[in-house]
């Protein structure tokens, strides 16, 4: 919250939003570079403590380089101290434009100071206002459609719903580098677009091909649970109770197992168990054993997890 802020106070006028935009570029940017540089981790033994590590790079990098930018020229003119907004203006500003900036900073200030109110009374003026109401509803309910059901879902569950898909742990950390990138790629059409098409155009097309791809991704999770394998084993308890295969693997210390017989698997079961192909291998007498779910002649046994 604060970097836009800063952008949009320190940033000359026709480049303000340019700079603003820029700012969600990297941040998309970051995601994949991160995502590309966990999957480069993902085969060195404890790499998830490189992962954690390396994220620290940029923040130091970040935290140093602010220690030389100047205070935003509006916030110092608001706390009475102008010589350092003058300052300020000098470093982000053409010199000749200086004065004038200054001045309708000035201005804006005084303006401010008479007609300051209380948080309470500003709250009255806002709410008598129907034109503010109607964009304080709007903007608040884009901001929580967003989140609710936009890209951060996607962004932040992809792992989980590659794993689902089953791959392993390192192959479902590349394949999420996939969305990071579509993410980053759309957001510089974005930036390209937005002055071209014009807000409400733009954000009419990418609430649509949202709507449609989370349409889709619904479909393709409907899909998997309809042809994901049943539990038909009475061994399945409060912890682990899920019905199908692709529920039960995705749950903490959940298993599912099942017999094969020829193209269909027989005798499913959701049960607890260690995570690992050995449970079933190691000890016949467990519920996963090859000789307890043994269902046919020749039974192809196995121990499905996540």
């Amino acid at each position: 919250m604060s970097v836009p802020m800063y952008i949009a106070e320190s940033a000359p006028a026709h480049r303000r939003g340019r700079l603003i935009a820029l700012n969600s570029i990297f941040i998309t940017g970051g995601i994949f570079i991160a995502s590309i540089t966990a999957g480069s981790l993902s085969a060195v033994p404890e790499g998830w403590r490189y992962m954690f590590s390396l994220a620290g790079i940029p923040s130091v990098i970040m935290y140093v380089g602010m220690l030389f930018m100047p205070e935003t020229p509006r916030w110092l003119i608001y706390h009475k101290k102008p010589q350092k907004a003058k300052r300020s203006l000098a470093r982000v500003q053409k010199k000749d434009a200086v004065d004038e900036i200054f001045q309708t900073i000035v201005e804006d200030y005084e303006e401010y100071c008479k007609t300051k109110m209380s948080f309470i009374a500003l709250l009255k003026k806002i709410c008598s206002s129907r034109s503010v109401i109607l964009a304080l509803i709007v903007g608040g309910s884009i901001h929580m459609v967003k989140n609710l059901a936009g890209i951060n879902a996607i962004v932040y569950y992809s792992g989980n719903v590659i794993k689902q898909a089953g791959f392993r742990n390192a192959q479902a950390i590349w394949f999420a580098s996939i969305p990071n990138f579509a993410n980053f790629v759309f957001t510089l059409l974005g930036v390209f677009l937005i002055d071209r098409v014009g807000r409400r155009k733009l954000l009419f097309g990418s609430f649509a091909g949202t709507i449609v791809a989370l349409l889709f991704l619904a479909g393709v999770f409907a899909f998997l649970n309809e042809r994901s394998p049943t539990s038909s084993s009475p061994y399945g308890n409060g912890t682990c109770s899920f019905s199908h295969c692709l529920f039960c693997v995705a749950a903490q210390d959940c298993g599912f197992c099942a017999d094969k017989n020829s193209s269909e698997w027989l005798n499913g079961v959701c049960t607890l168990g260690v995570k690992d192909y050995s449970f079933y291998r190691s000890d016949n007498h467990t519920q996963c054993s090859p000789l307890n779910m043994s269902s046919s002649s020749d039974p192809t046994s196995a121990w499905f997890f996540d």
